[in-house]
């Protein structure tokens, strides 16, 4: 079998899948080879892994090129006026998670820029950061910071699924308390609105009662769940992801933007009426739709999230994919 196969799902690399059982293939002390996506249902799902060089360039990118392709690696800056949505990925996830929404011809009119934190993906080699506020005011930085002083901010929206959800609302609250840069509206999805209650703590499990919880789930294929090596690194970065919104105390307002609430029907952690109180959390207007689903749901049917999605935000772009 070759070895070095076209990525299934068009990120340009070469890849290789592990067998389940077998560690991950490393070759010398600058090359070893890990999961495209952090996140085990990502990456088994699309027979996805890529090689990763020390100090090589990453998809024709450095990320450390500037602090907005650092944030951004999937994702050129877009010339002119198109809509961008900065999508935020959830506990454990990486920015590849939304590379079927940025090469979707859906996406004609939105510019879906996937976003990187430390210790996820093209970041791998970086520290996690487990206090939200912080990691939130570097993310504010990488964002924004080489835009033109006093010059025309792009418009730009906000979404995130699960973890990202609650990055994604602190982000926001910051930008418009601080009179930053204001987007046009916040699109969340499977989690439960800030302050909510916090059933179990899960950040401080055994591994073994970690994984349980995380197959309970129903997102991640029993292939990766079978493969040790995958799954430690994978619950590294997940037990610090949840730690991240299990510490986090947000304050109690609500933001000055519409907000869009997504979720699935059947999702354990944020069902219907978790998304129906994100209403609270909604200063600037209110809006939500369910799907069918547990808490992966935007996974079973990625099309149909993205087209609600463009839909919400269709009162910004027009046909032509510019906006006014």
């Amino acid at each position: 079998m070759d070895a070095h196969q076209p990525c299934p799902s068009q990120c340009g690399h070469r890849t290789t899948k592990p067998r389940a059982g077998n560690r991950v293939r490393k070759t010398g002390s600058a090359v070893r080879w890990t999961a495209l996506s952090d996140d085990a249902n990502f990456a088994t799902s699309n027979n996805c892994y890529v090689r990763e060089i020390d100090g090589a360039k990453l998809n024709g990118q450095t990320p450390e090129h500037s602090p907005h392709e650092r944030w951004t690696p999937w994702q050129p800056r877009a010339n002119g006026r198109k809509l961008r949505l900065y999508c935020l990925p959830h506990a454990g996830g990486s920015a590849s998670a939304y590379l079927g929404w940025m090469r979707s011809p859906l996406a004609d009119t939105v510019e879906i820029c996937p976003v990187e934190l430390p210790g996820h993906g093209t970041r791998i080699r970086e520290r996690l950061v487990t206090d939200l506020p912080a990691l939130v005011a570097r993310l504010r930085a990488g964002l924004f910071a080489d835009e033109p002083p006093g010059g025309e901010q792009p418009p730009f929206a906000v979404f995130g699924h699960s973890m990202g959800a609650s990055i994604a609302y602190e982000l926001v609250r910051q930008l418009i308390t601080d009179g930053g840069p204001r987007p046009v509206r916040l699109i969340v999805s499977g989690a439960r609105p800030p302050g909510s209650p916090i059933d179990r703590v899960l950040h401080t499990l055994t591994d073994e009662r970690l994984l349980g919880w995380l197959a309970d789930l129903e997102g991640t294929p029993r292939e990766a769940l079978a493969h040790p090596e995958l799954m430690r690194l994978t619950l590294d970065r997940l037990r610090g992801d949840l730690a991240l919104t299990e510490m986090w105390r947000p304050p109690p307002s609500a933001v000055d933007c519409p907000v869009t609430a997504l979720g699935g029907v059947g999702d354990p952690i944020a069902g219907p009426e978790w998304i129906s109180r994100w209403s609270a959390a909604a200063a600037g207007g209110f809006g939500s739709h369910l799907f069918p689903g547990k808490h992966f749901y935007l996974h079973e049917a990625p099309d149909e999230v993205l087209a609600q999605i463009i839909g919400v935000l269709s009162d910004v772009t027009d046909t032509s994919g510019a906006t006014p």
